[in-house]
């Protein structure tokens, strides 16, 4: 079963990239698997977190943005 996420995803001028999603509980440690594959062209090295209340997330399905 293929996860519905909701947010964006963004490469930003410094190699980073960005990710803001709505992640549920029960999904997060799926999503996060997700986000350590990466893409076949990607290198993951690091991931770091943090937890936005609901009044910062304001986006409907998931897309992705250009700096």
């Amino acid at each position: 079963m293929k996860k519905q996420f909701k947010g964006y995803i963004q490469n930003l001028s410094d190699g980073t990239v960005e990710v803001v999603a709505e992640v549920f509980d029960d999904e997060f440690d799926t999503f996060m698997q997700i986000l350590k594959e990466g893409s076949p062209l990607s290198s993951v090295e690091d991931i770091k977190y943090e937890i936005l209340d609901d009044a910062q997330f304001n986006t409907d399905g998931f897309e992705i943005r250009y700096e």
